[in-house]
């Protein structure tokens, strides 16, 4: 709904997610690049706050977790990306990518509610013998 990423004018700073599998409120950080994409979205649509943001054709309803993926996949398809690529693939390449730029694991395996740090390693594709060299950027 709107109301989760938007409020007084602008985007919120965080996004909260209750965690089903787990009954847990999560907070995730809505970063700038994602806070100007909202805002854009945002722009060219007459939302009410406790619209969704990603309504159903047919019904007052979200969009269906299989509608998602169908639409990232055209996506993909439509810029040259082959194979099968939907919301799980966008929410392993964001482990990979964040983990290859520094973020500790512990962070990404309370993300993923993995057991085991070795889990979100497999679960990213790093291979347990891999060799990986931190980058941290501090930009201050």
């Amino acid at each position: 709904m709107k109301e989760d990423v938007w409020a007084y004018g602008k985007p919120k700073e965080f996004l909260f997610v209750i965690e089903e599998k787990i009954s847990e409120r999560k907070a995730y950080y809505i970063n700038t690049k994602v806070k100007s994409a909202i805002s854009n979205f945002l722009q060219n649509r007459e939302l009410e706050l406790d619209d969704y943001l990603f309504r159903s054709k047919k019904l007052n309803l979200p969009i269906t977790r299989q509608q998602a993926y169908r639409i990232i996949n055209n996506a993909a398809k439509e810029v040259g990306i082959s194979g099968n690529i939907g919301t799980h693939t966008l929410r392993k390449t964001f482990g990979y990518h964040a983990y290859r730029k520094g973020i500790a694991i512990s962070i990404l395996k309370s993300i993923y509610n993995h057991s085991t740090s070795a889990e979100t390693l497999r679960y990213i594709g790093i291979e347990k013998n891999e060799e990986h060299y931190i980058k941290i950027d501090v930009n201050l």
